[in-house]
């Protein structure tokens, strides 16, 4: 069971191993584990602050940009992911 997005979290596996373009299923589940243990907690609490719809989509591409950062801290990765995520979703002109 994937905690983020499959296709997602296929999409950072490959992302970070471009040499493995075909991880098993087994391997896929295990880095979506670690990543989740690694940033969920974090991606939480910054949703939170910024008012970011808690949807399993959301989540999922948040986890994507902050496992794109060359950053070490979660925290740091994560505002990353959270400033890309605003920055290339759409916003109701109209709410």
């Amino acid at each position: 069971m994937f905690n983020y997005d499959r296709n997602v979290a296929l999409m950072a596996y490959r992302a970070e191993h471009p040499q493995k373009r075909r991880p098993s299923e087994a391997d896929l589940e295990s880095y979506d584990q670690a990543l989740f243990a690694r940033l969920d907690a974090e991606i939480t609490n910054q949703m939170a602050a910024k008012g970011i719809a808690d949807t399993p989509f959301n989540r999922s591409m948040i986890a994507f940009f902050a496992s794109r950062s060359k950053a070490q801290a979660a925290k740091t990765r994560v505002k990353f992911g959270v400033r890309y995520f605003e920055s290339v979703i759409p916003v109701d002109p109209c709410p």
